[in-house]
């Protein structure tokens, strides 16, 4: 999309990941750990226009539709944040 400038990944997906205690009583207690939950993907997107951003949503719902299909990785259209900036802004 031309009015893209920037696309950043931020937030848990972005992290290392590290083991962590889960929250769930049974592994608590047996002191069993696990990578780290990711609940939602958080991406920055620096638009030129605005006038892109209802195309911009299509193709996000897109992209989360072939994710599922091609890797059988599943995200949830509502655990998928875009964040969209002003270009040239930080």
């Amino acid at each position: 999309m031309p009015d893209v400038e920037k696309v950043a990944l931020f937030g848990s997906v972005a992290l290392p990941l590290t083991e962590v205690v889960p929250r769930f009583r049974e592994f608590r207690h047996a002191g069993v750990t696990v990578l780290h939950e990711c609940k939602e993907v958080d991406i920055a997107v620096w638009l030129s226009d605005l006038a892109c951003a209802p195309a911009l949503r299509r193709a996000r719902g897109q992209c989360v539709n072939d994710l599922l299909r091609e890797r059988d990785v599943g995200v949830a259209h509502h655990q998928l944040d875009v964040f969209l900036l002003e270009s040239g802004s930080d």
